[in-house]
């Protein structure tokens, strides 16, 4: 059984093949495009710069001499009146939960800019619809579209929310890219792709009890390296009992609250010696009850 595995997809992008270097128990979606096409592997330019920092979330140094996938549209020249993202022009990455396991998804990021002029624009989007139309699971998580981008400029995009991907979803990152103006030679320069997290399989114990309730009960944060808070709403004077469970259904810790009257709580839940990996705290109150998950990071 996992119980909190480690597991990443990462597109360097510096050079030919594009395929991604995997750590962990997760399936990868190789690089696609559309409307858009591979042109080399190169710097962006003598005046290149990375901004926000000099080293990726890897470790490798970036220099001027840091080489990017550059992309460019098809037909090479970029369309005038482009105010915005194209829905069929894209570069996309993905990754896939392995059947009988969950996939928590802590951290996306990757570099974007552009190479020719600082006209290029972008939008990066994550899904779990291939068609990234539903609204529940598709998000914006770097808008470089209504802001300058200096040319041979590379700019990071991240995004640490936790995502669930069930066994057999699909998770899509998708880099949307127009550029102001009728231009050619100008090319979408992306570097360094990440998506990572945690993988667990789940035994029944763990996850039962499972379900919503009129606590309306969360913790904050979802993801912590030692302590989170339980935040719960009661309606009426109960008494409240708190457990914090691992994947196998063991109880590690246990809280109870005696005649607690309605009103708006927290609890804090401290796992700083716990093992990294996914945890659930169950909240009960009378008839209602819930289940929340939390990643030790």
């Amino acid at each position: 059984m996992l119980t909190g595995q480690k597991a990443s997809a990462y597109w360097e992008l510096s050079a030919a093949p594009a395929s991604a270097t995997t750590q962990g128990p997760i399936n990868v979606i190789p690089e696609t495009y559309s409307n858009v096409g591979l042109q080399s592997y190169a710097a962006t330019g003598s005046s290149e710069t990375w901004s926000g920092g000099t080293t990726t979330w890897t470790g490798a140094a970036l220099s001027v001499a840091t080489k990017t996938q550059r992309n460019v549209v098809a037909g090479a020249v970029w369309p005038a009146g482009d105010i915005d993202i194209v829905n069929n022009r894209y570069i996309q990455f993905g990754v896939n939960a392995i059947e009988g396991t969950i996939f928590d998804i802590d951290s996306v990021g990757l570099y974007g800019g552009g190479a020719g002029g600082s006209g290029m624009r972008f939008k990066v989007y994550t899904s779990k619809d291939s068609l990234f139309s539903d609204p529940n699971s598709t998000v914006m998580i770097g808008d470089r579209g209504t802001v300058a981008n200096t040319s041979n400029q590379m700019y990071p995009i991240t995004y640490n929310k936790l995502v669930e991907l069930h066994g057999g979803e699909n998770m899509y990152l998708r880099v949307y890219p127009w550029y102001n103006g009728s231009a050619s030679g100008k090319t979408i320069c992306l570097y360094g792709v990440l998506i990572k997290g945690v993988v667990s399989s789940l035994s029944p114990t763990a996850i039962s009890n499972i379900r919503s309730s009129g606590l309306n009960a969360y913790c904050f944060p979802a993801m912590t390296t030692d302590k989170t808070l339980l935040k719960y709403a009661l309606k009426q004077n109960t008494d409240v009992r708190i457990s914090v469970q691992s994947v196998d259904g063991r109880i590690i810790k246990s809280i109870e609250r005696k005649s607690q009257s309605a009103d708006n709580y927290q609890q804090e839940i401290d796992l700083s010696t716990m093992p990294s990996g996914l945890y659930f705290c169950n909240i009960t109150s009378g008839l209602d009850n819930q289940t929340i998950k939390v990643l030790k990071k």
